[in-house]
Formats: C-alpha cells, sequence, structure tokens
C-alpha cells in the first residue's frame, strides 16, 4: 500500500509553516493467520497429472545424448568411428599437483641463475681462486715430470706482445703418423685424462706443459663430480660434432694452418694484424652456429673449467690475463666487444669440428685444449 503525506512544520513562534513538503511511504498489511499456500500447490500438481494423462503414454524411450547430437548433427555422426576421448571424459587432472610442480621448476630456475649471476660477479672481482682443497688433492698427485732436453723461453720466436708466436719459415708443415712421430725421437706420453701431469723445464723447472685431467671424484646426488663432467664432455663433443656436420665449409676453410679435412672457425676478442684496437672476430654465415656453441652450458662449463685449471697450475700468467680483461672492460663504454664466456680470462676460442681432426705443426700463444675423441678405439679426453 503506497500512501502519500503532507506534514506540517511548526515556526519559533509555534504557528504552522506555510511550506510543506510530500513524501512517499509503505504500509505492510498483517499476515492472515488463515492464509496457506498448500491447496494452490495441491490444485497445480493435479492440472499438470492431468495434462500427462491427456497426451497419452510415451513409446519413445529417453535417447542419450550424443544420439540426439548425432541426429542434429550429421557430420558428428559420420566421425563417430574417429572420436578419441576427451580431456573432459578422463578424471580431471590434479591442478594443486601440477602447480607445485611448475612452482618448483620456475624456483629451480631462479635459484640456478641467480647462482650463476653470483659467480659471474665473483670472477670480475677475484678470477677464480683454487680451493684448499683442489690444490691439496690436484697438484701433490701430478709429480712434476723434467723434461730431457732444456727449452729456452726467451728464444722462441713471439710477437713484440708477447701474447703470439711467429710463424716459422721453412718447409710446409704436414700431419704425421703416430710412427712418424716416434722415429723423430719424440715420446708419447701415455695418459688417461683423468690423472694430473706437469712437464717442467730442466733448467729453471718452469711449467711448460700440463695435463689438468678432470674434477676429482666428490658425492654429490648420486653422481660424483667426474661423473658430471664426463657426460657434460661427451655433450659437448656431439654439439660440436653435429655443428660441424650441417655447416657447410668452403676449401680454403677445410685447409688452414692447424690441419687438413676438417672445419675450424676462430671466435672470439682480437687485438692487432691491422687495427689499433680490441675488436671481435667475424665469421660470416657461421656466427649464428658458433653463437649456439658459446651459448652451450656444457660448453661453457669446459671453458670455465679450463680458466680455473690455468690459474691453478699458472697464477702469475693467470692474473696478467684476468687483470687485462677487467681493464678492457672497463674501457669499452659501449660494450661493443662481446666475450665468449663470463667466466674465463681467455679472449678467444677456436672450434676443430672434425670429425677427425690432426693437427700440423703450427705455433700458438699461451692456451688451453678441451679434446675428445678416439685413438685404435680407445677414448680419450
Amino acid at each position: 500500500m503506497l500512501c502519500t503525506a503532507m506534514p506540517t512544520r511548526a515556526t519559533r513562534s509555534g504557528k504552522p509553516s506555510s511550506t510543506s513538503s510530500t513524501y512517499n511511504y509503505y504500509v505492510v498489511p498483517a499476515p492472515d493467520p488463515s492464509f496457506s499456500v498448500e491447496p494452490l500447490l495441491q490444485a497445480a500438481f493435479e492440472r499438470e497429472d492431468t495434462a500427462d494423462i491427456a497426451g497419452g503414454p510415451t513409446t519413445t524411450p529417453k535417447r542419450p545424448a550424443s544420439e540426439v547430437l548425432n541426429e542434429d548433427c550429421p557430420a558428428l555422426k559420420r566421425h563417430e568411428g574417429l572420436r578419441t576421448p576427451s580431456t573432459t571424459d578422463a578424471a580431471p587432472a590434479n591442478d594443486s599437483a601440477s602447480n607445485a610442480s611448475a612452482r618448483t621448476m620456475r624456483n629451480k630456475e631462479r635459484g640456478k641463475a641467480h647462482k650463476k649471476a653470483g659467480k659471474n660477479k665473483d670472477f670480475k672481482q677475484h678470477g677464480q681462486p683454487p680451493r684448499t682443497k683442489a690444490v691439496e688433492e690436484h697438484v701433490p698427485r701430478s709429480a712434476a715430470t723434467i723434461l730431457p732436453r732444456a727449452v729456452n723461453l726467451t728464444a722462441l720466436p713471439a710477437c713484440s706482445s708477447g701474447y703470439e708466436a711467429k710463424l716459422t719459415k721453412g718447409a710446409a708443415p704436414k700431419a704425421r703418423s703416430l710412427a712418424e712421430v716416434k722415429a723423430a725421437g719424440i715420446k708419447v706420453h701415455k695418459w688417461d685424462g683423468i690423472t694430473p701431469f706437469v712437464f717442467t723445464n730442466p733448467s729453471d723447472g718452469k711449467i711448460l706443459v700440463v695435463g689438468a685431467g678432470r674434477p676429482r671424484d666428490v658425492d654429490e646426488a648420486h653422481l660424483t663430480d667426474r661423473e658430471k663432467f664426463e657426460a657434460a664432455h661427451k655433450r659437448a663433443f656431439q654439439a660440436i660434432l653435429q655443428a660441424g656436420y650441417a655447416a657447410f665449409f668452403t676449401e680454403e676453410e677445410l685447409h688452414h694452418k692447424r690441419g687438413d679435412e676438417f672445419g675450424a672457425k676462430n671466435v672470439g676478442i682480437l687485438m692487432g694484424q691491422g687495427p689499433t684496437e680490441p675488436y671481435n672476430l667475424r665469421n660470416g654465415a657461421h656466427e649464428p652456429m658458433l653463437e649456439r656453441l658459446l651459448n652451450n652450458e656444457d660448453i661453457q662449463r669446459l671453458a670455465a673449467f679450463q680458466s680455473a685449471s690455468f690459474n691453478l697450475y699458472c697464477p702469475k700468467i693467470y692474473e696478467s690475463y684476468h687483470s687485462l680483461r677487467v681493464d678492457v672492460e672497463q674501457h669499452d663504454k659501449t660494450k661493443r666487444l662481446k666475450w665468449n664466456f663470463d667466466r674465463s680470462v681467455f679472449s678467444a676460442a677456436a672450434f676443430n669440428f672434425g670429425p677427425q681432426t690432426v693437427t700440423i705443426q703450427h705455433t700458438c700463444g699461451k692456451w688451453t685444449v678441451a679434446a675428445r675423441g678416439k685413438i685404435r678405439g680407445h677414448s680419450w679426453s
């Protein structure tokens, strides 16, 4: 019920005001105690029953929903035999478990990235100082072998910078077989690729050759460091080999100072040979392939191990290399120079693609080698 009223308002003198206002309000009647909905519901049920009886009994049983859909959609009926169970037919997946697994993977990746960033920061500040445990385990076991003939290091042909060796004149070098090497009086050193060794100069005791081997056994997650390094080494070998198979090398690229019949590409930062400032080597169509290899985590691990081993056995030269890299990075304000690896003091690298790599006699500066292959059916690395 809607009612309208016009109330009056008294003034201070007590007289009614001449102005008035209108407002609406509702009045809800009190419920009738004798009212009930039961008769109304009963009458409705009776009318429905009467309608069903008048329609007669049904002669067609209820059909599955799929039949109705097939009838309405002939295309679906023709392809009924090809229908595969949908994801809604199977039991619902455990969303909470899936989300937890995704979170675990994200946390693992974040932790891995954070750890890598920390190592890169430590490398820029301190290099790769060897741990006391590594020195105790590696250096004493690598008993130095004094070479039978002294080497005059100051007489070796080298550029004025001291970082690059000069090419020697004479007959063109060629690859030699093992028998030819032995016939020339060169002694073959058998090595398992694991136990470190050192060759020193008899005149002054300086280190000339080092075989760093592989990481020592340290139990961690059911795999030793050696086993992890071995697995990474194999994967890196396969990555380089497959990249060489997929690459197209010209005849000039297959014949070079390191050998014949295999591709070899240098990548990284170089200085000299014309330009007065450091520059990145260019490799044309091979650059995408080399970039993938440089981003390979297994190859990055090998490069970091090489650099750390260099510091373990040649700390003074390592410090010189590390200081030079820090100086170059500080002066490279525009970041135009791209380093191959975040944790390596070496500014350049060379990939020998094989499948058979036999180097010929050539000159280089101070460098490290990571090699893997087979000789007479025996693996070596």
